[in-house]
């Protein structure tokens, strides 16, 4: 009898409940109030010298953080409004695309912005068509009077638009062909290398192709050297005034390399 009393007693015991000590410090902290956690913290610290209090001066983590980390592209704006694009605030040094994009001037918008505002209210029309008319190489191949018929104007008008677009950017554009474009472009210098070489363009520019340069100095009673001279300038100039519109980011004031002959035959007079 006095063997299954301690048995019973024994399992009553072993059966009871066993309480974390980590549980019960928790349990207590959770009921004190915010001044009395305070007051405990600064007690502990005290105690303890090895404990140090960890100050979170982190910003909450908000959905915008999460899309500016993982999906930045989202917090872009819709549509192709790119004034909007470049007056919003940015907090890095990365460009944006529409800066690397480069602003592209066609020939046409490049002489627009020169010839109408030059001309008066009633003309800037012909201007317009004038600047319709011009192919991709800066020529114009329509004579005044299909002008003066097109635009609606009188052959006088049409000359003066004509006149004033020939004096335009880049030079030698509004030329009927290569001979009056490179004439147009050496005109603007009186030196008497310039002067010689629209000569040499107007009257006798297959003596220059062929490169018969005694012939051409015989002609004009000059010497060699200011020939040579002439000739340097008639190549620098661009047979095509509007090719430099045409590569789109072409650098206007730089030309291509002409290729250079592996071979020069010369044949002396």
């Amino acid at each position: 009898m006095g063997y299954n009393s301690s048995l019973r007693t024994s399992q009553r015991i072993d059966t009871g409940l066993k309480v974390d000590p980590r549980k019960l410090v928790i349990s207590s902290v959770l009921q004190l109030s915010q001044q009395e956690l305070e007051q405990a913290i600064d007690a502990e610290l005290n105690e303890n010298p090895a404990l140090e209090r960890l100050h979170n001066d982190d910003q909450p983590v908000t959905e915008e953080s999460i899309l500016k980390a993982i999906a930045p592209h989202e917090l872009k704006p819709r549509g192709d409004d790119r004034e909007l694009w470049r007056s919003l605030p940015t907090d890095d040094d990365t460009p944006s695309w529409i800066d690397l994009t480069s602003s592209v001037t066609t020939l046409s918008e490049h002489i627009s912005a020169q010839l109408l505002p030059s001309l008066p209210e009633n003309l800037r029309i012909v201007g317009e068509f004038v600047i319709g008319c011009l192919d991709h190489n800066g020529y114009l191949f329509e004579g005044v009077e299909e002008i003066a018929l097109g635009a609606d104007c009188s052959i006088e008008e049409a000359e003066s638009v004509l006149n004033l677009l020939k004096q335009c950017d880049p030079p030698g554009v509004g030329a009927s062909g290569i001979q009056e474009s490179l004439a147009l472009q050496l005109r603007r210098n009186d030196s008497f290398e310039h002067k010689l070489a629209r000569r040499i363009v107007l009257d006798c520019l297959d003596l220059f192709t062929s490169g018969k340069k005694a012939k051409i100095a015989r002609k004009f009673a000059t010497n060699l050297e200011q020939v040579d001279a002439a000739f340097e300038l008639i190549l620098a100039c661009s047979p095509f005034p509007g090719d430099v519109f045409n590569a789109g980011n072409f650098d206007r004031n730089k030309r291509m390399p002409a290729i250079q002959p592996d071979v020069i035959l010369k044949r002396f007079e």
